[in-house]
């Protein structure tokens, strides 16, 4: 973080928002947006508690996976935010709003994160996405495009054959790109932004801004509320029956300038995945809280998950 801005000044800090933001009585560092990222974690060797090296022999196979963990690209934690132990690469992108940024457009400076320490989801309209902070000087950087190269290595297998070891000519393998491994992760992403735009719609004459909050504020049309008192009452199953278009209805209005989706989310992976969903929705409305029926619901849900014999304990 500091190195960044000590070589390249404000290039790369984007603006955070205007005012209001929930963060800026602590968010004292730089917002910066990495492109083409991906993520590793490191595997450290076992230490036993006096301080010694517990693998002194040096385990081969050990020694690979150690090797391995350096290339191979892994998802963000579903189940936990703590980044603690991964590594992030990327490319920053240059802040158009200031000249020292405008000036650098088009270069490619790489990073390296070695010490990321959480990851969020921002749910307003304007820095919605992943967000990870470090654990220095409380920057933030928002992750965009992951890298889609998959991992070339070259492997080599060791054979025994009438008691001797021979290895065969070095092959070439291929590890799977973050594109392909964030796929996962993406999907249930998509589901929450849906959910967030569905229950945060404006009525009654307003326009919703980011500076609203979930609640509906005045602003300068008229006054702007939203769905969310109405939804909090209301189970995901009995939301998406309500809103989901009949056939005649989308085939009279889907049209290829005005497209329609045949649902207003993907219910099914809802029921993949309640607990995620739950825990990205906190606090995001006073009364949306876990006592209402739409929150509940997706506990209960969780709770059927584990209930009904799967081979993961409830998600959190």
């Amino acid at each position: 973080m500091m190195q960044i801005g000590a070589e390249f000044g404000t290039a790369y800090d984007h603006p955070k928002r205007e005012k209001g933001y929930a963060d800026d009585s602590n968010n004292v560092g730089a917002n910066r947006h990495l492109t083409n990222w991906y993520l590793t974690k490191k595997t450290e060797p076992d230490i036993d508690p006096d301080g010694s090296d517990a693998e002194a022999d040096h385990d081969p196979l050990e020694e690979k996976k150690r090797a391995l963990s350096v290339h191979r690209r892994v998802p963000l934690p579903l189940k936990a935010q703590s980044l603690n132990g991964y590594v992030l690469y990327g490319d920053l992108e240059p802040s158009t709003s200031n000249d020292e940024g405008r000036a650098r457009d088009g270069q490619t400076v790489k990073v390296v994160i070695t010490k990321p320490s959480t990851w969020v989801f921002d749910r307003t309209k304007s820095n919605r996405g992943i967000w990870v902070t470090t654990g220095i000087s409380r920057g933030w950087y928002r992750l965009k495009k992951p890298n889609t190269d998959p991992v070339e290595l070259d492997t080599t297998i060791t054979l025994k054959k009438s008691g001797q070891q021979a290895e065969s000519p070095s092959r070439k393998a291929l590890l799977p790109s973050q594109e392909t491994v964030h796929l996962p992760l993406r999907a249930r992403l998509g589901l929450l932004s849906n959910l967030v735009d569905l229950l945060s719609e404006p009525y009654g004459g307003g326009s919703s801004t980011d500076n609203d909050d979930a609640a509906g504020k005045d602003d300068d049309d008229g006054i702007t509320h939203n769905y969310v008192p109405i939804h909090a009452k209301r189970t995901p199953e009995a939301i998406h029956a309500l809103l989901r278009p009949s056939e005649e209805i989308w085939k009279e209005h889907n049209t290829s300038e005005h497209p329609l989706n045949s649902e207003p989310f993907d219910l099914e992976l809802l029921k993949e995945c309640p607990g995620f969903v739950r825990r990205h929705l906190d606090a995001m409305h006073a009364l949306l809280d876990a006592d209402c029926l739409f929150m509940s619901s997706l506990t209960e849900m969780d709770k059927a998950r584990a209930d009904a014999g799967k081979d993961r304990p409830a998600e959190g």
